[in-house]
């Protein structure tokens, strides 16, 4: 038997209406939450709310509606209504038709043994392969069908050429469609030039340069390498006389004889070359270098020289042949700080030209020898100027100015008597 059974029937009463006054209380604080904004501060409703229909209340302590702490309106926001998504209906996809025709494989890189496979829509009327489709150039090999829609082609052992792009076309006529259908692919190991020396565009190249040329892959035979120089692989605009030899099966070397200064050359490998796995060079292989321009080696004396004999020869080299009359007309020889011509002498009131000069060569042109054609005044600054412009045997141009500034001796003069 519970506690509250053993209590008199009069106190049993009062606990019951205490239990039920409380739950009432609580009633009223949820109303106060919930109300609408606006109804919190309504004392009618408030007192309305807080009153429950239930007999006199007891003398126990019941909590009062109004000491319960009421959120303000601005601190109780007013839930969102629900909206319930409509579910998006799923996208009609329409499957694309297939195509007519399709063929594989495709791109630059198909293997040599790789099969032909061409595929049709709708059964076509023609069942011999070969009046379907051409192949250019023309392979010997076998058609077949895989089925009423697949046509097959195996090419003989060793398959594809190595390199060759072939053209294909499926005949509309035969194949019951509209138009010819075409397909191009080509077989994997093109050959191909990997670098070439001189690179394409270099210039300043010497003339005992060796013109090299590295390929993807081989290209002479084993027996080649023995067989002394190997037939010439390069075509050069000008013409270039010379040898040529492979260092191994895919570099080729070019030792050119007569490899000229001032010349942009123009190096061509023709389309066509074979390797020796039947690879082939699909197109033409050009690129261009040049030889270096002229410009001054030596100049003697040097600059900034003393104690020069008036009379002594001066020598300007260069880098190859140059074209006389124009080193002859450039070169000039003139008193420090005078114009191109002469100066006035002040000391004298005459006017002293430049000094004339004379020019001897050596046999390939390279270096003149040049010699006042008198003896220079003494304890004299000159300077000997090689301008910039100068033209070469071969074509071609100087493009700086090269200055030797030197001081010629000074008089004899009384050093000591006795």
């Amino acid at each position: 038997m519970s506690a509250a059974s053993r209590l008199p029937g009069r106190e049993r009463a009062w606990l019951w209406m205490a239990g039920l006054a409380g739950l009432a209380a609580v009633v009223a604080a949820i109303a106060l939450i919930v109300a609408p904004d606006g109804q919190h501060d309504d004392p009618d409703r408030l007192a309305a709310t807080a009153t429950p229909a239930v007999a006199p209340s007891p003398p126990v302590a019941t909590p009062s509606p109004t000491a319960t702490a009421a959120p303000s309106p601005a601190a109780v926001a007013t839930p969102p209504a629900r909206t319930t998504p409509s579910p998006t209906p799923p996208a009609t996809v329409t499957p694309e038709a297939a195509p007519l025709v399709s063929v594989s494989p495709g791109g630059d890189a198909v293997p040599r043994l790789a099969t032909l496979k061409i595929a049709f829509r709708d059964p076509p009327s023609e069942e011999d392969g070969a009046d379907l489709v051409r192949i250019n150039p023309p392979t010997e090999g076998s058609f077949a069908w895989a089925d009423s829609r697949t046509l097959l082609f195996q090419p003989e052992f060793p398959g594809w050429q190595r390199g060759q792009r072939y053209e294909l076309l499926v005949d509309a006529s035969a194949a019951g469609i509209e138009d010819d259908h075409p397909h191009a692919f080509t077989v994997e190991g093109q050959l191909e030039v990997a670098y070439v020396i001189p690179g394409a565009g270099d210039s300043e190249v010497p003339t005992n340069a060796q013109i090299l040329v590295q390929f993807n892959r081989s290209v002479a035979a084993l027996t080649v390498l023995q067989e002394g120089p190997a037939p010439q692989v390069l075509e050069f605009d000008p013409p270039l006389a010379g040898k040529g030899e492979w260092l191994n099966t895919s570099l080729y070397r070019f030792i050119p004889s007569d490899l000229r200064p001032s010349t942009e050359y123009r190096v061509r490998i023709p389309a066509g070359l074979t390797s020796a796995a039947d690879g082939v060079l699909l197109s033409d292989y050009a690129w261009t270098f040049a030889t270096f321009q002229p410009f001054v080696t030596r100049v003697y004396p040097g600059d900034g020289t003393y104690h020069v004999e008036p009379d002594a020869g001066f020598v300007v080299s260069f880098n190859q042949p140059m074209d006389r009359a124009s080193i002859e007309a450039g070169i000039a020889l003139r008193r420090a700080g005078d114009g191109d011509t002469g100066s006035w002498v002040p000391w004298s009131g005459e006017y002293e030209p430049a000094p004339s000069l004379s020019f001897e060569w050596n046999e390939d042109d390279s270096t003149a020898t040049v010699t006042p054609d008198q003896p220079l005044a003494l304890n004299t600054t000159y300077e000997l100027i090689v301008p910039a412009g100068l033209r070469g045997a071969y074509g071609g141009e100087s493009r700086s100015e090269r200055v030797s500034r030197f001081t010629t001796i000074s008089p004899p003069k009384l050093v000591r008597t006795s």
